[in-house]
């Protein structure tokens, strides 16, 4: 859960925040270098990531890969829930989470009660994977929205703050053929990517070699953009808000202006260009209100000229994220793709 408002802050120190950002950064650099550089020995490194792990801030070791190599792409399907039968809500919530096409499942405070992020190859999967939702629960969906993703701006997992070289990875990836072993060894690294050539190889029935030669390909071409760490944002003192604008025009010159100022701005943690009623999604975190409207403002000033209207929704409580959704692995399983 990379947001909890339930969650207590934790305290952390220079050191700690120094772990985290190379965690972020890449969560498969070994101790040895990593103590180089937070000035540690290897020990209390390794300590303080057990530490931060105990304490509920770091969550887990992630690739972050690139869904749309395998040909999917991302919708985000919003929606208000009656609250009165809470044993339904509940088990549309539990529904969600274990759907093979879920990425993740936000809980907000206002406007919407739900954002269920899936894949589907196409508007008309989605379609049929959402149909079968609002079919089960049709009598506690009081109101539904939808937005396709077109354009990934920006997408990192902490505060610009956090990260000590560049922020920002690749989003576009070569066309390669990826076989059933190449996913084997992404649905393990999912689980964790920390986990070693020599462990996967026994898994997937490679030599580390071999593994560590398709994760390389892999990386090359994009697939695997990075490996990161997923944090619990609320337990580092943050808030998240998710900022939905939509345009008056967007021209070639105002987008790439625009995406130049996400991209690094300190508050700004994923941007998406989107199709439906709005036409940005921007993620922001902030430790405190001000924080928040000073961002908003900042939007405001630079980009009065492009910006129609806008909405904030204040994220309470994130129920999953799933960097590689099971139906990816469940096709290349059964011989689909």
């Amino acid at each position: 859960m990379r947001i909890n408002e339930d969650s207590e802050k934790v305290d952390i120190d220079a050191k700690d925040k120094r772990i985290i950002g190379a965690l972020a950064e890449n969560s498969r650099l070994p101790l040895t270098r990593m103590r180089r550089e937070v000035m540690l020995s290897r020990d209390s490194v390794d300590y303080r990531i057990k530490r931060l792990t105990k304490a509920g801030v770091l969550l887990k070791f992630v690739p972050s890969i690139n869904r749309q190599a395998f040909g999917f792409n991302t919708f985000h399907a919003f929606m208000v829930i009656d609250e009165a039968n809470k044993g339904k809500h509940q088990k549309l919530l539990s529904e969600l989470k274990d759907h093979p096409n879920t990425v993740s499942v936000l809980e907000y405070s206002d406007r919407w009660d739900i954002e269920w992020t899936l894949i589907a190859r196409d508007i008309r999967e989605y379609d049929l994977v959402t149909s079968e939702i609002v079919h089960k629960y049709h009598d506690i969906l009081l109101e539904r929205d939808s937005l396709e993703v077109i354009k990934y701006y920006n997408t990192i997992n902490l505060p610009y703050g956090f990260y000590q070289g560049k922020k920002k990875t690749s989003l576009e990836y070569k066309e390669t053929k990826l076989d059933r072993k190449d996913v084997e060894i992404l649905n393990i690294l999912a689980k964790d990517c920390r986990a070693s050539t020599y462990v996967i190889g026994k898994e997937v029935n490679l030599s580390p070699d071999a593994v560590m030669l398709r994760m390389r390909k892999m990386e090359e071409n994009s697939i695997i953009r990075n490996y990161t760490s997923v944090f619990n944002l609320s337990t580092l003192g943050y808030h998240l808000y998710t900022f939905a604008i939509q345009v008056k025009e967007l021209t070639p010159i105002d987008e790439k202006r625009f995406e130049n100022y996400v991209t690094h701005h300190p508050c700004v943690t994923r941007a998406v260009k989107t199709m439906g009623i709005w036409d940005i999604l921007l993620y922001i975190t902030a430790e405190t209100p001000k924080t928040f409207h000073t961002t908003v403002k900042e939007l405001k000033d630079h980009f009065s000229s492009i910006m129609r209207t806008y909405q904030t929704w204040v994220a309470y409580k994130e129920h999953c994220y799933n960097p590689f959704p099971k139906v990816i692995y469940k096709e290349f399983k059964e011989g689909k793709s």
